[in-house]
């Protein structure tokens, strides 16, 4: 979760691809020092996404955690589309 906070905060203020490898390069080495971690534990999927919509956005405890089903989230998402739009008067 810390490499994918850091790559939204700063990662997406970078205008070319060596500055944001680069800053993957710093992230992931200083998870190797500080946590242990390799690469292939800290990227474990095709798309690191994070939330704290997947239980539901009505929910007392929402906790943000990793997304680790695409599928799963977009339908999530698309459901979250059609209460909205089903609500809205036109």
């Amino acid at each position: 979760m810390w490499i994918h906070e850091n790559k939204r905060v700063f990662g997406d203020r970078l205008i070319d691809n060596i500055d944001r490898d680069w800053l993957e390069g710093v992230l992931v080495e200083e998870c190797k020092n500080s946590l242990k971690l390799e690469k292939a534990e800290i990227f474990n999927s095709s798309r690191i996404i994070f939330g704290d919509y997947m239980q539901g956005i009505d929910v007392e405890n929402r906790i943000y955690a990793q997304v680790e089903n695409l599928k799963d989230f977009v339908s999530k998402i698309e459901e979250y589309l059609e209460e909205y739009n089903s609500s809205v008067k036109t």
